[in-house]
């Protein structure tokens, strides 16, 4: 099981691959902390920690793994 302070999704409001993430963490049974752009965290703030493009950004065990497809790829050999 991934503990909720492994998986850190940084998203925006309307953001569909933001969904999508937390979708994935949720119909997989992960727990999974997020943070919203100008409610949790600014883009300066951000971009500090990873020079970034998209959203999502998402971290596993701390470190920037990119975003969804890069979970997914994760999630699916954790199943597998």
């Amino acid at each position: 099981m991934i503990k909720a302070d492994e998986v850190i999704i940084y998203g925006k409001e309307g953001c569909g691959y933001c969904t999508l993430s937390k979708t994935l963490c949720e119909q997989t049974g992960i727990d999974y902390s997020y943070k919203s752009l100008e409610k949790d965290f600014t883009i300066e703030e951000l971009y500090d920690i990873v020079p970034f493009k998209t959203f999502p950004q998402i971290f596993y065990n701390g470190k920037s793994i990119g975003g969804y497809t890069e979970l997914k790829a994760i999630v699916d050999n954790l199943v597998s």
